[in-house]
């Protein structure tokens, strides 16, 4: 049995539920115009990428040549920290790079941050801030929003206040990190989990060389008994608990055989083996503060209170 191409949003909009993640991508444009042409629609960017301009010319190329509509088409972008002081300039440039009108979902990449684009201390209330997202929704600048690397404190306090809440939390994810509690959480208060670096590929602090999953015993069981790819498999881990994914690579092949993870589901047995490799590694953390787990509680202090 396969798992449903698509899940809805609490803003009442459909997301597929694997997608393409472009971070660190070596060729873009031309990346996201053959994973169109493959059928992949969830294209997952960032300001902080430095590559939504060529993600543009790949959207255009593909429109284009009529591949799909923009309707059809699910993007994601987000806004770095160092311009929370202007939201809504930062959002109408990236939507001049990307070369669209609007994006189906905006991004607060990181809860905590404290200097700006000189280098200043600057200190915006999660409150503020948030409004200033909720008015790109308003004015038809995103079709939804959310946050990424938020903790369940963060969380609860945004749902104390916000008008529009959080389409969803983008977290690292991935059998070595499964953040029950988070996930408990987010599905609760529905608040979709995307998982980024679900392949356990690298991130900015690389320190997983004792972690290659794709070496993992208990994976490469389950990637003979299904008869899938370990990739596959991992992926799976997160469609079975309605995490979406949004793997990266650079080779379009690779790009639909991720996507295919969605062709079969695990057993619960075998879930719960792969729950067991949890031991709750992050691999990508705070480039300014990277011995920082930003997802273990702040002891009844907010980041932005």
């Amino acid at each position: 049995m396969s798992y449903p191409k698509t899940v809805k949003l609490n803003s009442g909009f459909e997301i597929p539920l694997c997608g393409l993640g472009t971070c660190a991508t070596k060729d873009p444009e031309q990346i996201v115009y053959d994973s169109i042409k493959a059928g992949i629609r969830l294209f997952d960017t960032a300001l902080f990428y430095k590559n939504e301009e060529e993600i543009g010319k790949g959207l255009e190329r593909a429109l284009a040549d009529k591949l799909c509509k923009r309707e059809e088409l699910f993007i994601i972008t987000k806004i770095w920290p160092t311009h929370y002081e202007k939201v809504e300039e930062t959002m109408k440039s990236q939507l001049k790079s990307l070369r669209i009108d609007y994006v189906d979902l905006y991004l607060l990449h990181w809860p905590l941050r404290v200097f700006n684009e000189k280098g200043e201390i600057q200190r915006i209330p999660t409150h503020v801030l948030w409004k200033d997202m909720e008015n790109l929704v308003k004015k038809g600048y995103t079709k939804s929003i959310g946050v990424s690397n938020f903790s369940v404190q963060i969380l609860l306090d945004m749902l104390t206040y916000c008008e529009i809440p959080p389409a969803v939390n983008e977290v690292e994810f991935h059998p070595y990190h499964g953040r029950i509690e988070l996930l408990n959480f987010c599905n609760k208060f529905n608040i979709k989990v995307i998982a980024y670096n679900s392949l356990v590929s690298g991130g900015y602090v690389r320190d997983n060389e004792n972690y290659k999953i794709f070496e993992n015993k208990t994976i490469i069981e389950l990637s003979q008994k299904y008869k899938k790819t370990e990739g596959q498999i991992i992926l799976n881990f997160a469609a079975s608990q309605g995490v979406i994914t949004i793997p990266k690579s650079d080779k379009v092949n690779r790009v639909v055989e991720n996507y295919s993870n969605l062709e079969f589901r695990l057993e619960e047995e075998d879930l719960k083996k792969l729950l067991l490799l949890d031991e709750g590694k992050i691999f990508c953390k705070d480039v300014a503060n990277p011995n920082i787990d930003l997802f273990k509680n702040f002891n009844g202090v907010f980041p932005f209170a």
